[in-house]
């Protein structure tokens, strides 16, 4: 079978749901391989969306530097706020808005991750606490 111009022509006809069932496909594919990341990928992946949107947000509408950019960002993650240099444009302050809503799940989910790694590597000291706990209750 060789494809024709005719039959290029003709519409894809794809129902609603298959195509919502494929990209339920794609996404459920794309969060478990997410899932599997080590902890310290992900945090680099997500810090590195982070700075890319501060650094996409404000050289367009407040024109600062690279280190401006990085020193405001970093003062936004770290809920710091020393007032020192602020957005003085429309762009420049959706930029913040958007920087302080990412870097609350940013930092919720590194917190997560911390704290699931250290229960990980504990977990079996717990459960053996655990047990000689119980064989010693009456």
């Amino acid at each position: 079978g060789r494809l024709t111009y005719s039959e290029m022509d003709q519409p894809l006809l794809v129902d609603k749901t298959s195509a919502q069932t494929a990209l339920g496909r794609r996404l459920e594919s794309c969060w478990a391989a997410w899932r599997n990341l080590n902890s310290y990928l992900k945090c680099a992946i997500c810090l590195l969306v982070y700075y890319s949107i501060a650094m996409i947000g404000y050289s367009q509408s407040e024109r600062w530097s690279t280190l401006d950019i990085i020193y405001f960002s970093t003062i936004t993650l770290t809920t710091v706020g020393y007032g020192d240099i602020a957005p003085k444009t429309t762009g420049g302050k959706l930029t913040t808005i958007i920087l302080i809503y990412s870097g609350i799940l940013l930092v919720g989910s590194l917190l997560a991750d911390i704290f699931e790694t250290i229960f990980d590597a504990h977990e079996g000291v717990f459960l053996e606490e655990l047990k000689e706990i119980r064989r010693e209750a009456p």
